[in-house]
C-alpha cells in the first residue's frame, strides 16, 4: 500500500472515529465495569490518537489504569483530566485515594482539603460518600495533623467536637 493510500485509510479511520465518538465512549465504559481494562486502553489510545477526547475519556483512562494496578499512569491521566477540566471531581479523588494508598499523606489530605473547598454544591451523594470513606482512616491516625491543617476535613470529618 503506497503512502497516499495509508494516509487516506488512516484519515477515513479517523472519521469514524469522530463520528461515532459516543458510540466508542459508551464501550470503553462498558469495557471497565466489565474489568476488561487493557482492551479499554486499546481503544482508548486509538480515541486519543484520533484526538477524539473529553475531559469523561480521560477520567475513564485515569481509572482504567488504576484498575490495571498501574498508578503512576493513573496520577497522570487523573492530571491530564485536571488539565482539560480543573475542577473534576472524580480525578481528585482518584489522586486522592492513589496518594492513600502510596502513604502519601499530605498530598492525599492536601487533595480532600481543596475539593471540600470547591463547596457541597459540586459533588454529589456518592463523591460525599467516597471522600468519607477514604478519610475514614486519617479520622483515626491523624486526626492532629488534620485538625491543625486542614480545617475544611476536620470540619467533614467532625474532628473539631473531638478536641
Amino acid at each position: 500500500m503506497g503512502n497516499f493510500a495509508k494516509k487516506m485509510k488512516k484519515k477515513n479511520a479517523t472519521a469514524e472515529l469522530k463520528e461515532n465518538y459516543a458510540v466508542y465512549k459508551a464501550q470503553v465504559a462498558e469495557l471497565k465495569k466489565e474489568g476488561k481494562y487493557e482492551d479499554g486502553l486499546a481503544l482508548v489510545a486509538r480515541l486519543v490518537e484520533a484526538k477524539c477526547y473529553d475531559a469523561e475519556l480521560l477520567f475513564d483512562t485515569a481509572e482504567l489504569y488504576f484498575m490495571s494496578g498501574d498508578y503512576e499512569r493513573a496520577v497522570m491521566w487523573a492530571e491530564n483530566t485536571r488539565r482539560l477540566e480543573a475542577e473534576h471531581i472524580g480525578a481528585q479523588i482518584l489522586l486522592g485515594r492513589i496518594y492513600v494508598l502510596d502513604d502519601q499523606t499530605e498530598k492525599a489530605l492536601s487533595v480532600f482539603e481543596h475539593i471540600l473547598s470547591l463547596g457541597a454544591s459540586v459533588m454529589g451523594d456518592a463523591e460525599r460518600q467516597d471522600i468519607e470513606e477514604i478519610l475514614e482512616y486519617y479520622k483515626v491516625s491523624e486526626p492532629e495533623l488534620i485538625q491543625a491543617r486542614y480545617p475544611r476535613v476536620t470540619a467533614f470529618l467532625g474532628l473539631e467536637t473531638l478536641q
